[in-house]
């Protein structure tokens, strides 16, 4: 009787020192954790600076430029207006020809006893008019008149010339700046969902073995629009997350197909894409989740965003590469709150 005792009381000496093992290392995963959540958000936190401090001196730099173009402007008036009032001015100083004036009187003096002719010989004076209208008409030959035209045909082709050019380069830009800013800001997002978050291998609690085969797992993970390293890995997952609260689990089916060769780790950003709403632990190859809890709280409504997809090597920890899928969270039903 006495060796059954001691058996039973070593029994419980040994289930008492596994449940104390098993608290220290939950205790150890919990706080884990949060030192890891705390970093990212510290991390995502000077990035946002950096970004507010970037623009803000973008910003100063254009209005600085624009200042200096309203100098530049202002100058180039105030050249313009000095050269129109010297140009006036030199032609003034010019001394008025006082003595044909005085020509001008005598001869009219002299002529004056030749004008008591009789008055009815006035055409002359039609014919003048005449000779004048004609000498004018005799300038402009065909040769002067052809170069007019060519002259203004010129500056009108120029004109068009220039404004479909300075189209032409204002199409180019555009092309150029819109999938540059595009291409800057899914970059900034993918590095986001790897940065800050070192994967040390620890896998997820909620995971579940895959129990269809390898085919209907492929045909899954085709159904799903993806973007970003396809070749790496593969995966399947619904694309719609249903929650009655902000705080209640939601309904994920999330796949790491059983042909991989790395762990997956999911990421769900705000719509902004500068807050975290969740992060997952590992999941094994041949393995899913079916239920998440936001992070972050979120007011009755729907959301789209994106969910990031990194892959890790298993034995190494290694980043292999970052895909991510366009999801929609409804929250509450999908009635919109936030405008209330």
């Amino acid at each position: 009787m006495s060796k059954k005792k001691t058996m039973s009381q070593k029994e419980k000496d040994a289930l008492k020192a596994k449940n104390e093992k098993d608290a220290l290392k939950a205790k150890r995963e919990k706080e884990r954790r949060a030192k890891a959540k705390k970093s990212a958000s510290e991390r995502h936190a000077k990035l946002k600076e950096a970004d507010k401090a970037k623009r803000q001196n973008q910003k100063e730099k254009a209005r600085l430029q624009k200042q200096k173009k309203k100098e530049q402007k202002a100058k180039e008036k105030t050249k313009a207006k000095e050269v129109k009032v010297k140009a006036p001015m030199k032609e003034t100083v010019k001394t008025a020809p006082a003595k044909k004036t005085e020509d001008i009187k005598n001869n009219k003096e002299k002529k004056a006893p030749k004008a008591e002719k009789p008055t009815k010989k006035t055409r002359p004076k039609k014919d003048g008019r005449l000779k004048g209208v004609f000498s004018r008409a005799a300038q402009f030959t065909r040769e002067k008149v052809f170069k007019k035209i060519s002259l203004l045909f010129k500056k009108s082709f120029c004109a068009k010339h220039r404004i479909t050019s300075i189209c032409v380069i204002a199409a180019v830009l555009v092309a150029a700046v819109v999938p540059a800013s595009i291409f800057s800001y899914r970059s900034r997002l993918l590095s986001s969902a790897a940065e800050g978050y070192d994967y040390y291998g620890s896998i997820d609690d909620k995971e579940r073995k895959i129990e269809i085969s390898e085919d209907k797992q492929l045909e899954r993970a085709n159904a799903v629009k993806r973007h970003g390293h396809k070749n790496k890995f593969t995966f399947f997952t619904n694309t719609e997350i249903d929650f009655e609260k902000w705080y209640s689990g939601g309904k994920l089916i999330f796949g790491n197909v059983s042909q991989n060769a790395c762990d997956l780790v999911v990421t769900i950003f705000s719509e902004d894409g500068k807050t975290i709403l969740y992060r997952s632990d590992g999941i094994e190859p041949g393995h899913y989740i079916s239920e998440i809890r936001m992070f972050e709280q979120l007011a009755h409504g729907s959301y789209k965003t994106r969910m990031f997809v990194a892959g890790y090597e298993h034995d190494s920890n290694k980043l292999v590469g970052i895909q991510y899928v366009k999801i929609k969270l409804i929250v509450g039903g999908g009635q919109d709150e936030r405008q209330s």
